[in-house]
């Protein structure tokens, strides 16, 4: 099992329409899910410094296209109405070092066309981006400036959102597992894992057959928030109960310096255990019983001091 947590910055742009005929695909909207990135500076954020006049990829985004013509059509063919041009662009740093990034784009809701970083090419969605592909492949500094946005100055401020939120970015909580069983159809068990309390969300749950992972048989759920701050996920399997009973529900998490194995005991063998715990506290019982009992059974004799009472009538000291 392994579970890889590369670093990643994505941003997502739209031109809306405009209150004019014509819209402009530069007027570009950007919005974060995490509160500690609306303290940065409008004007500091990589966001921002897409926009048009500042380089990045939102000047890509208006700049080829101009304000007024539709590039399913080419840059000779003006349009009228509502349109919308969408840009989606990440970068990721991985653990070993190398950097990674994609930039694509859609039009009016269809993807549209992306960018092939390391060809510096553009790869064209549909038939209708073609016109748009071979504009955008003669002026390769278009190209240029996006894989240099990817590589410099995303992966920068990737490192930036990391230091500003590394209290909530950086928290660990170790997943709390718990292994049932129900009937299944046609005479199987079904054996749950149900894993909770933990962060952040990236998980991986899988179980082991005599030590075996069984990713293909193993039924795995969404992994959803619980409502306090923790994500819970579970993993299910189905066995024949008679035939095989070495099940254990493995997960990773990255809280976990090792993964967490928790095994499944047939209820058989949860009753036996119950049964021999039971009969050694009853047996302990006894002993301790009648150790306090014959402790107690004395009497006092003259010159003798206290001796104990025989249990056998005739056995006693003379």
């Amino acid at each position: 099992l392994s579970v890889c947590h590369p670093l990643r910055l994505v941003g997502v742009t739209q031109a809306p329409p405009p209150p004019i005929p014509r819209p402009d695909p530069g007027t570009l909207q950007v919005a974060t899910a995490f509160p500690w990135a609306t303290s940065l500076q409008p004007r500091d954020s990589p966001c921002t410094q897409g926009l048009p006049g500042a380089g990045g990829v939102g000047e890509s985004l208006a700049a080829p296209w101009g304000s007024n013509h539709d590039p399913a059509l080419g840059p000779a063919a003006c349009v009228s109405g509502f349109h919308t041009v969408q840009a989606m662009y990440g970068c990721e740093l991985r653990g070993d070092g190398s950097k990674g990034g994609f930039s694509q784009y859609a039009y009016d809701g269809r993807d549209f066309i992306s960018l092939d970083k390391d060809q510096e090419t553009w790869v064209a969605a549909d038939a209708g981006a073609q016109v748009t592909k071979r504009k955008w492949d003669a002026e390769r500094s278009i190209a240029q400036r996006e894989r240099a946005y990817l590589e410099g100055t995303c992966i920068e401020w990737l490192g930036k959102y990391l230091e500003y939120g590394k209290e909530t970015l950086q928290r660990r909580e170790p997943p709390r597992v718990h292994v049932s069983d129900r009937p299944s159809r046609d005479g199987l068990t079904t054996l749950s894992c149900q894993v909770h309390g933990f962060y952040p969300r990236n998980v991986a749950v899988v179980w082991l057959k005599k030590g075996v992972a069984m990713p293909q048989e193993t039924n795995r759920g969404d992994v959803v928030p619980s409502g306090d701050g923790t994500y819970q996920t579970r993993a299910t399997i189905d066995i024949d109960p008679s035939s095989e009973t070495d099940y254990t529900c493995c997960v990773e998490h990255p809280s976990l310096a090792e993964d967490l194995r928790v095994p499944w005991a047939p209820k058989s063998n949860v009753m036996l255990i119950v049964g021999v715990v039971i009969g050694v506290l009853v047996l302990v019982a006894a002993v301790v019983g009648a150790v306090l009992f014959l402790s107690k059974c004395r009497v006092s004799v003259p010159g003798r001091g206290d001796v104990p009472i025989p249990l056998v009538p005739g056995l006693g000291e003379r």
